[in-house]
């Protein structure tokens, strides 16, 4: 299996080994595999972390990528008699992922039991996810539904996670909103007329 990518937002893949019997003498030349038996998968779930902010503000998620330094492809051999797998290391390539975008923003809701999870992200098991970073694109929304803040770009490093993950493993990355009242206040009285920060 060559070229898989050692981080990447799809799960699709189709195999293509010499023809196989597969029962009642017919030959088939195509297996399908979820990535999730190969691939480790992680799932980051959002939420706000504050009741009372949550009352006063709306976050809706836009988009949600993930940078990670020196990713490589790779090719993976597979043993499908003792089920085995070996990587071997290609070239480098792309160290950005978006595995989420929508023009239908997911809002964020209070309390960890009510965490949402937009999408997840693919990760080959001989890639180090050492210095991995979020970036998540949202917008701010008052109590009335005012727009207040249009494309805010947060960006931080994701430490729960590290070295080399494990196929066929859903790593759960839990990540609270915590939010600064000097933030909220910046963005004026709720009674007042809103102000879109770009």
């Amino acid at each position: 299996l060559p070229d898989l990518a050692g981080m990447s937002a799809s799960n699709a893949m189709v195999i293509k080994p010499a023809p196989v019997t597969i029962g009642n003498g017919v030959d088939e030349e195509n297996i399908d595999l979820e990535m999730d038996h190969l691939m480790a998968r992680v799932t980051p779930y959002f939420y706000i972390n504050d009741a009372e902010y949550a009352e006063l503000r709306k976050i809706k998620i836009k988009k949600v990528e993930f940078i990670l330094p020196n990713v490589k492809s790779y090719t993976a051999t597979v043993d499908y008699v003792n089920g085995e797998v070996s990587w071997t290391e290609g070239d480098a390539i792309a160290n950005e992922v978006t595995f989420y975008e929508t023009t239908n923003p997911v809002e964020l809701p209070q309390g960890k039991v009510n965490a949402v999870a937009p999408s997840t992200c693919y990760f080959c098991p001989a890639q180090s996810v050492d210095g991995l970073m979020m970036r998540v694109t949202y917008d701010v929304y008052d109590a009335k539904g005012n727009l207040t803040r249009l494309d805010a770009v947060a960006e931080n490093s994701i430490k729960k996670i590290s070295g080399k993950l494990t196929e066929a493993t859903n790593y759960k990355l839990y990540i609270p909103l915590v939010p600064s009242y000097l933030y909220a206040l910046s963005d004026g009285d709720m009674d007042s007329d809103a102000l879109v920060i770009e």
